[in-house]
């Protein structure tokens, strides 16, 4: 007995749990819904006064229902109306109202939408996948093009706005009249793209086939054939007619205004440079000249010659002012750290950018390291550029700074640049179809703008006197250049120090100051190299920091050399270097005043050094900033930175062909046939 209570209970937990799985399943099964239009047929009959009588079956398979009704939207942008609605399934007609085996028709200001209600899908045997084939028809009125020239049916039959796929599509076409085969011309486009045509069945008929078709994608169908239809062209004809009249006319002054831009925009561009950034030609001549032309300061000849006060123009006018004794240069440790220190000489004869200069590098002091001025300096920078270019402006070698003129240009090419695009996105939205190519004359201009930022770098034009200066100036650099072919470097030696703020303005500071090195060329007097205390003899004089890395031998070779001692003198330097600790020898006094001459040689190193650590000390900010300053950096970096392509086919049969030269009207393209809309189920 107990033995038949155990088997009960296990035949009913057995059943509960084959029930919970079927449950399970159904609902799971339910989430997963579908639909798949097998067929989308139909068979359309064109009217003589124009209208188009529908007849439309769908055969649809519904899967993991249940469904209860379908609809069909379609726009009103290419037809007067539609009348006629009536649906069926089978030998069941549709009533209009609601409930099952009912339909409803609602017209909003854009579109007509048929709505039909059926029993329940997908029940008992059927669950997994039910077949219902619907029958739909509609007469539409107003949906013909007529022209002189040959009448026109274009529809979208299958419209792109629906969640499902359809397998398979065909279109019967009945013709108002009959027709020899030439007459008639066909086409099928599918998302735009133009496909094979329809088939002349007979002089009347023709049949369009396609798919499959997925979800998003559209397919027109489209006939044309002789003027026979008793009826005038719609409201939403003339409209599109004239769009398209007006969009071809605008095409073509595109097409023009673009030919005109790309083949004159550089002609402008080049009679605006030549007429308003050439510098008049000068009668003088000459290969090179000697000696500087006259005396105006290193770094306003570098900003007449290149335009620009940069820091090349900053660094030779310190080096001028050293040279002409407002300053000294001093080493203050063995590996050349510089500090600028001040003369006791007058500065009442400086011009002001040079008085600036001072105290950029001074603050009021007489002597102040380059650390000390790194992250300061560069609060003076815009004002002593601004000073070299009202330099150049009232020594009359520019009407205006050169600045200022490049930043006009640059400004009506970037803001020019920036603008265009916004007209093209509002003339993209709004008149597109007025003028589907008028991005090409603002794609021309933009090319413009864009090479007018570039242009803005020449467009600073010098005076007459400024050209002149100019030529002359550019003679005396390229003598500085090439001073072999002119000159001998060592008759030369005495200009070396004169010379070398120009060479520094002229970005010649390299070359320069190894042609001297080896003519055993006096340093300037204003740079003093560092000089070791008398307890520190062993310390090389004039030692860089690039000597500093050298190897033991180097180093004494280095040394003897420094104290331009005899050889005798080097050697006893050498061995009282590789003398063990304690008992190295003293240089004699006579050694040390023999090494009063300080070579350029031994200096060269540690003046490219200093001016390059000058040029990066002198452009450095502070480390912290405030919240707005960072900001502003932010923002202003940003303006900186402103300023510098489904599955789907349609049948292609041999026999399937267009006839015909051209269409009456409404263009070429895919797109512009009527119908459309949106379609569902649920």
């Amino acid at each position: 007995m107990a033995r038949m209570k155990t088997r009960q209970l296990y035949f009913i937990l057995l059943v509960g749990l084959a029930a919970t799985l079927a449950l399970a399943s159904a609902a799971a099964a339910q989430t997963g819904k579908s639909v798949v239009a097998l067929e989308r047929n139909a068979d359309i009959t064109i009217l003589p006064n124009g209208d188009a009588r529908f007849v439309e079956t769908w055969v649809v398979d519904f899967q993991n229902g249940p469904f209860t009704f379908a609809f069909r939207e379609i726009p009103k942008n290419k037809l007067r109306d539609i009348v006629a609605w009536s649906v069926r399934e089978g030998a069941t007609v549709f009533q209009e109202g609601s409930g099952d085996f009912n339909f409803a028709v609602t017209e909003t200001a854009d579109a007509y939408k048929i709505t039909w209600r059926f029993p329940p899908t997908n029940q008992r045997a059927k669950f997994f996948s039910d077949t219902r084939a619907f029958e739909l028809q509609y007469t539409v009125r107003g949906a013909t093009r007529i022209y002189d020239g040959g009448d026109q049916f274009w529809w979208k039959f299958i419209e792109a706005d629906r969640a499902y796929p359809i397998k398979t599509a065909r279109v019967i076409l009945h013709l108002p009249a009959e027709f020899a085969a030439d007459q008639i011309k066909t086409s099928a486009y599918l998302n735009y793209t133009e496909t094979a045509g329809g088939r002349v069945l007979d002089g009347r008929t023709v049949e369009f086939n396609g798919g499959p078709f997925a979800p998003d994608t559209f397919w027109e169908i489209r006939a044309q054939f002789p003027h026979v239809l008793d009826a005038k062209p719609e409201t939403w004809q003339q409209w599109d007619d004239r769009v398209e009249r007006i969009a071809a006319q605008n095409n073509f002054i595109a097409a023009t205004a673009f030919v005109i831009i790309a083949l004159g925009g550089p002609l402008l561009l080049l009679a605006l440079w030549y007429l308003f950034g050439r510098d008049k030609p000068t009668a003088w001549r000459a290969e090179f000249l000697p000696q500087p032309p006259d005396d105006t300061p290193p770094g306003v000849v570098g900003t007449l010659l290149d335009e620009r006060a940069d820091l090349q123009d900053v660094l030779a006018t310190i080096a001028d002012l050293a040279q002409r004794g407002y300053l000294r240069i001093r080493e203050t440790d063995g590996f050349g750290a510089p500090e600028f220190e001040r003369t006791a000489k007058d500065d009442a004869n400086l011009a002001s950018f040079e008085r600036l200069m001072l105290d950029a590098l001074l603050r009021g002091q007489v002597k102040r390291r380059l650390e000390e001025v790194r992250g300061s300096f560069y609060a003076y920078l815009d004002g002593l550029q601004d000073d070299l270019y009202r330099q150049v402006v009232e020594r009359g070698f520019f009407p205006s700074s050169p600045l200022a003129t490049r930043n006009l240009y640059f400004r009506v090419g970037k803001w020019g640049a920036l603008l265009l695009p916004l007209v093209g996105f509002a003339i993209a939205c709004f008149a597109f179809a007025f003028a589907p190519l008028a991005f090409l004359p603002l794609c021309g201009l933009e090319t413009l703008f864009i090479a007018l930022l570039g242009l803005s770098r020449v467009m600073p034009q010098r005076t007459p006197k400024g050209a002149l200066a100019a030529a002359q100036w550019n003679a005396f650099k390229r003598y500085l250049a090439h001073l072999e072919n002119y000159d001998s470097v060592q008759a030369a030696r005495a200009k070396f120090a004169e010379y070398l703020p120009y060479a520094i303005a002229f970005g010649l500071e390299k070359t320069w100051i190894e042609k001297f090195k080896l003519a055993d060329t006096p340093a300037p007097t204003w740079y003093i190299p560092y000089t070791p205390p008398p307890d520190d003899w062993t310390w090389r004089s004039g030692a860089t920091r690039r000597d500093a890395q050298v190897d033991e031998s180097a180093a004494s070779s280095d040394a003897s050399d420094a104290f331009d001692a005899s050889s005798a003198d080097a050697s006893r330097l050498r061995d009282s270097l590789n003398a063990p600790k304690g008992k190295q020898d003293a240089p004699k006094l006579d050694t040390f005043a023999r090494s009063a001459f300080v070579g350029l040689n031994r200096v060269s190193g540690n003046l490219f050094d200093f001016l390059n650590s000058s040029a990066s000390a002198f452009v450095e900010k502070p480390t912290t900033r405030s919240v707005t300053e960072t900001l502003a950096r932010g923002v202003g970096d940003a303006v900186e930175w402103v300023s510098s392509s489904a599955e789907s086919s349609s049948s292609s049969d041999s026999s399937w062909s267009s006839s015909g030269s051209s269409w009456s009207g409404g263009g070429s393209s895919g797109g512009s046939g009527g119908g459309g809309g949106s379609s569902g189920f649920g």
